[in-house]
């Protein structure tokens, strides 16, 4: 396993919305954790209603009855009045095995909600920061065409007194061209990421977002990573869960093997008007207890073959978590690399960059004198901005990599 020191925190130094703001904002907003929050919401419901069956169940029941003929038995009108009180004494803990699957299940949805937050947080985050780049690279194109602007006029200038040929002249005023749209171009992307990240944040962006650098070293370790890995990440949990909900389905079906055991009470009172108040010749009140034992022996090996299912269920979850652990274990090394090679570009770009401004100066002094020819000059302005977008490029990358890594450990 391999360990990488490099500088990744990143920290703001200008006024506005901040990253984390910005996150807080977009999750308050997110109609996907909303939605999965009400779920979450059903499940727990649902586990409260499995309860009741701890609880007896009572019926009460009122009848009258008006008839133009009388007999001995019944009056001309009579009434009756029941009250029945079931209870399960015991049904194999099936009740029991279906609160606490209900539980698992519960915990699952909730890791399932985990781990669309840090979804989603990730989305912020990487919005974010494109809209940082886009904005950096729309600075890039406007510098360019700036100095293409001055290139112009000092060719304008130099072509007029004949220190240089017409062909020079178009040159400059074909790149100063392309240089405007390239501008153009950057400030549409501008627009664009904009709108993306206020598609997450659920209103218009009217501050400035705050940038970002780095000040911190960190010790990147993939074992202790990968360690930290697996004890975060809410699909691991959410597999976990699952497969703790799916035993406990398990147990219900052996608590069918034993009898269920059921005791009822009921009270019964008569009368011979409206009011069930008694009646002559009968008692005016009857009160009945009884248990009921019911077994099913045999149901056509339906209980045995439900359980095996369950049991290919289970190890059908096992496989899914080992294959998330390697797939996990990916992210985690590709990331990294991703880090390890962005941080090498960042220090490559940065010489270049420090090389092309150094060589855009010498060469503008040159071409000031007509030492350097035009085609020169551009090739240096050429350079400088190439340098910078890269320069840019490696900054950001190591932003967007650090935000992975953030998601790939659930921090």
């Amino acid at each position: 396993m391999k360990k990488i020191t490099l500088s990744i925190v990143l920290t703001s130094y200008m006024f506005g919305l901040t990253i984390n703001e910005a996150v807080n904002t977009g999750l308050n907003h997110s109609y996907e954790l909303k939605a999965i929050n009400q779920e979450v919401n059903s499940q727990k419901y649902e586990r409260e209603a499995l309860k009741s069956n701890h609880y007896p169940s009572v019926e009460l029941k009122y009848n009258f009855n008006s008839s133009n003929e009388e007999s001995f038995i019944r009056g001309k009108d009579d009434s009756s009045f029941n009250a029945n009180v079931d209870y399960n004494l015991f049904n194999g803990f099936i009740d029991e095995s279906k609160i606490s699957g209900a539980n698992a299940n519960l915990k699952a949805k909730k890791f399932e909600e985990k781990a669309l937050k840090a979804d989603i947080k990730l989305a912020i985050k990487e919005a974010y920061i494109n809209l940082l780049k886009k904005i950096e690279d729309k600075k890039v194109a406007e510098e360019s065409v700036e100095l293409l602007t001055n290139q112009a006029k000092d060719a304008t200038n130099f072509y007029d007194v004949g220190t240089i040929p017409k062909n020079e002249y178009l040159e400059v005023e074909v790149e100063l061209s392309s240089a405007k749209m390239n501008f153009l171009k950057a400030k549409s992307n501008v627009k664009l990421a904009k709108a993306k990240l206020e598609r997450y944040l659920g209103k218009k962006l009217n501050e400035d977002i705050t940038k970002l650098e780095f000040n911190r070293q960190a010790n990147l370790n993939e074992n202790n990573l990968y360690k930290t890995l697996i004890n975060n990440r809410s699909e691991l949990k959410y597999f976990n869960a699952t497969k703790e909900a799916n035993s406990f389905a398990t147990k219900a079906i052996r608590g069918e093997y034993f009898p269920t055991i059921d005791l009822n009470l009921e009270y019964a009172r008569v009368g011979d008007d409206i009011f069930p108040d008694g009646k002559e010749l009968f008692p005016t009140d009857e009160v009945k207890a009884g248990v009921t034992l019911n077994w099913s022996v045999f149901e056509g090996n339906s209980r045995t073959n439900r359980a095996e299912s369950k049991k290919y269920i289970t190890k059908s979850i096992e496989n899914q978590i080992e294959n998330l652990k390697e797939e996990l274990l990916l992210q985690l090394q590709d990331t990294m690399e991703l880090i390890s090679v962005s941080y090498e570009q960042y220090e490559v770009a940065k010489e270049a960059l420090a090389q092309a401004k150094e060589n855009y100066n010498i060469v503008e002094d040159r071409y000031k004198n007509s030492i350097a020819t035009t085609t020169t000059f551009i090739d240096a302005r050429f350079y400088l901005t190439r340098a910078k977008s890269e320069f840019i490029q490696s900054i950001y990358n190591l932003h967007q990599a650090n935000a992975k890594l953030e998601r790939v450990l659930e921090k």
